[in-house]
């Protein structure tokens, strides 16, 4: 019969190194007691795991291993359609309508002013006017993107600030019909880019330059307000520290920079 010495402290009771023979190995572990003398000394404790921090269900067990997940990336939880995505499409076509089309009536621009405000100009002079347009275009796109006086700086850059919204808002409600999404979008900026240099044109022939301005800024007025009204983010907006650095970064790269 093994021998047992039980000593006692703070209110629990320990069983000297004798026991260790008696109990089974998973129930033996470490501790220090004190001994009758009140030195401390090594001793096996029947010491129970510590369940104070472990889930009491198989539910709780699987909300401990649950990992968060991004919805706004999972390709099952894109709508690829519905009223409210088509709508946004529609929207993103007459913001392409906007921008690009506007941008394409650089030429139109280029021969006025050659022929009127600018004629005292050579033509490579005055093309530096639809060249900073299509600069300022899409010199915007890290700019607007990352959020999201004269002519030929302001109307650019409002027209950046309408086509990239639009563009990333559209691809948040399309994954497997992306690409169709995309094309309709798209398809904005060429019927745009065909109408408003021909209505550019033949509004300045017969009614002067102002009322030109005037019609078109109309039309593209009704437009935007409908595009405000449709365009959105199916994603919450996260917003980032700004970085100058994110801007430098990339240049490098060779091949970014080649490209």
């Amino acid at each position: 019969m093994a021998e047992f010495t039980a000593v006692s402290s703070l209110d629990s009771t320990f069983y000297t190194v004798n026991e260790k023979q008696h109990r089974p190995p998973h129930l033996r572990s470490h501790s220090t007691s004190l001994s009758s003398r009140g030195d401390p000394q090594e001793t096996e404790a029947n010491i129970l795991p510590d369940t104070s921090d472990q889930p009491d269900s198989d539910v709780e067990k699987a909300s401990f291993d649950a990992k968060p997940a991004f919805a706004g990336f999972d390709p099952s939880s894109f709508p690829d359609g519905g009223l409210q995505a088509w709508l946004v499409v529609s929207g993103a076509f007459c913001c392409l309508f906007c921008s690009f089309g506007w941008v394409n009536c650089i030429g139109v621009f280029q021969a006025y002013y050659q022929t009127h405000q600018l004629s005292n100009y050579s033509p490579s002079t005055v093309s530096w006017i639809p060249s900073l347009t299509v600069f300022f275009m899409f010199a915007g796109g890290p700019i607007w993107g990352k959020c999201y006086d004269n002519r030929g700086v302001c109307s650019p850059i409002g027209a950046s600030l309408i086509f990239y919204p639009a563009m990333s808002s559209t691809g948040t409600w399309f994954f497997k019909r992306r690409a169709l999404a995309f094309g309709i979008m798209a398809a904005g900026s060429s019927l745009g880019g065909v109408i408003l240099p021909i209505m550019v044109d033949r509004i300045i022939a017969r009614s002067g330059f102002p009322w030109a301005m005037r019609g078109v800024a109309f039309l593209l007025l009704a437009l935007l307000i409908y595009a405000n009204l449709t365009v959105r983010s199916r994603i919450p907006p996260s917003p980032k520290p700004w970085s100058l650095r994110e801007f430098i970064l990339p240049f490098r790269e060779l091949p970014f920079s080649l490209v």
